[in-house]
């Protein structure tokens, strides 16, 4: 049985699978749904980065990162720290991969960031 991770490859590694996320609404869209639609262009995943290289990458206030990771964090999306996972360093994270875990059993999820 296969799942979105398998199919798009280890985050290490170019993923296979991509998606385009579009807005068809008028007037500004909110800039969390920016950054998610960042995310599932896969800018700012897969690799570790600093809350000033996420800003950077999602075009946002610095300020305002940490509260994007934890709404990425819950609506399913993997994102990891030190506080996650002890070989990232301390002030970078990792979102590996450009769409949500579909496992409810994810160690990542429960997990503080």
């Amino acid at each position: 049985k296969a799942d979105l991770v398998q199919l798009s490859g280890y985050y290490q590694y170019k993923p296979r699978i991509s998606g385009i996320m579009s807005f068809q609404i008028e007037g500004e869209v909110p800039p969390l749904w920016r950054v998610i639609q960042c995310v599932t262009r896969c800018i700012g995943t897969a690799k570790q980065l600093t809350v000033e290289q996420l800003a950077i990458e999602w075009n946002v206030s610095v300020e305002q990162v940490f509260s994007y990771l934890q709404a990425l964090r819950s609506i399913g999306y993997e994102v990891r720290s030190h506080n996650t996972n002890a070989q990232i360093p301390r002030g970078e994270y990792l979102i590996p991969y450009a769409f949500p875990t579909l496992n409810p059993k994810s160690v990542q999820l429960r997990k503080t960031l």
